[in-house]
């Protein structure tokens, strides 16, 4: 593919290269309106422009309304950091007001939103490469992914959890089921893949889901409860400490009654009672990745594919050894 350069900019334009430099730099001299014009006109041709300085601007999607918390705050503290070590600046936009992107020169995008209809949307801004944070990913249009190992998660939550007699074991999510199974984690397929692999023959009806209207999951944790489980696994970094809530109010205590593993909110989870055993997910590992990618979509190049980042088990308080006939 033929290289993009600003003089063709101009010439789209009809002004000079040196008016399309002002403008891409943010010169005071050059007028809102010549400088959106600009804009558009790099952003369709394709124009990977690098500021003076060689210092990109990386635009970063958050969540519609952003609460900062959990897994957000984690994710966007460590993409933070990155992009200070590799000197880029960062420019926050929710994904309600995406159109701001092409008001913006930017060099690349790390999406943190998980909205599943973003890659449909990305057709306005083609020539702007993405990389989101377990987001699906649709190389054609310059979009690729990055997240953790998520069947490596469960697998290696589950194992923990066999090897200490746990063989009644169940799946809290706190989010729909339908939005649950197409996430690109995986969590819950491979959970019943585990299980049937062991002999149960019903893994589906040892999962509880969030109601699809009301997001209610209280009823679903005690309907597993109640069906003998010794021990959940329980996915979404802020649904581990609400989710140890509701079943102590049900009655059972964590860990004699049931034993429970949580994707790590390292800032919480090692301070509850008890201190929860999770599955830590490594965002500095992450970020590095994403910029890594992005990196590579951004001098023109095409990346190897998408990155996959290992997790790690952090063993606390919240897990049980418990006898077993067959161990």
């Amino acid at each position: 593919m033929k290289k993009v350069t600003s003089q063709m900019v101009a010439d789209r334009l009809g002004i000079s290269r040196a008016t399309v430099s002002r403008a891409l730099n943010g010169h005071v001299s050059i007028s809102q309106e010549t400088a959106e014009r600009v804009i558009h006109a790099a952003q369709e041709l394709n124009y990977r422009f690098t500021p003076r300085g060689g210092r990109r601007n990386i635009g970063v999607i958050l969540y519609r309304n952003a609460v900062i918390y959990s897994y957000l705050a984690m994710a966007l503290s460590a993409i933070r950091a990155e992009a200070l070590h590799r000197n880029y600046r960062l420019e926050l936009v929710s994904i309600s007001d995406i159109g701001l992107l092409g008001e913006r020169v930017l060099s690349g995008v790390i999406d943190l939103s998980h909205d599943f209809s973003l890659n449909e949307r990305w057709g306005n801004f083609r020539n702007l490469p993405m990389v989101r944070l377990y987001g699906p990913r649709n190389h054609r249009d310059g979009i690729y992914a990055v997240h953790s190992d998520g069947p490596g998660s469960i697998r290696c939550a589950l194992e923990y959890l066999w090897k200490r007699g746990h063989r009644r074991i169940g799946f809290l999510s706190d989010l729909p089921y339908e939005e649950e199974i197409r996430r690109q984690l995986g969590y819950y397929p491979a959970f019943l893949q585990f299980l049937r692999e062991r002999g149960e023959s019903a893994p589906e009806t040892l999962a509880a889901f969030a109601k699809k209207k009301t997001r209610e999951v209280r009823s679903g944790i005690g309907e597993v409860c109640r069906r003998g489980v010794t021990a959940l696994f329980c996915v979404n970094e802020a649904y581990g400490p609400r989710a140890a809530q509701i079943i102590q109010k049900l009655g059972y205590r964590i860990p004699d009654d049931i034993s429970l593993i949580v994707i790590d909110s390292f800032e919480v989870s090692q301070y509850l009672t008890p201190p929860q055993t999770g599955i830590r997910q490594d965002y500095p590992a992450l970020a590095r990745a994403a910029f890594d990618l992005l990196d590579v979509l951004m001098s023109g190049k095409t990346p190897a594919g998408d990155a996959v980042v290992p997790t790690q088990l952090i063993e606390r308080g919240s897990v049980k050894t418990i006898h077993c006939p067959d161990r």
